[in-house]
């Protein structure tokens, strides 16, 4: 399901995230809350209703569609789409 062509930055960077790296919009909603809220392994499955397993397995395939080899890179990517569409 695509986001549509919304207006505010973090929407803006789902948009991006979508396209450039093919992330699906459960990858991108760990993404978020990884970035904007900190949140480990544990807090992840018990927000999304889904086993640690599950936080894992996601957390590989956004690694691995991103280049990236840990969850703080992941984080690092976000923060720097945040901000190049905030200033942009």
């Amino acid at each position: 399901m695509r986001t549509g062509t919304l207006t505010d930055p973090l929407s803006q960077v789902t948009n991006q995230l979508e396209r450039d790296y093919r992330l699906t919009m459960r990858e991108i909603e760990l993404l978020r809350a990884i970035s904007l809220q900190g949140w480990n392994n544990r807090q992840l499955a018990q927000h999304f209703h889904i086993t640690e397993k599950t936080v894992q397995n996601h957390l590989a395939n956004m690694m691995r569609k991103t280049g990236t080899s840990s969850s703080r890179e992941l984080m690092a990517l976000m923060m720097r789409k945040v901000l190049y569409t905030h200033t942009a």
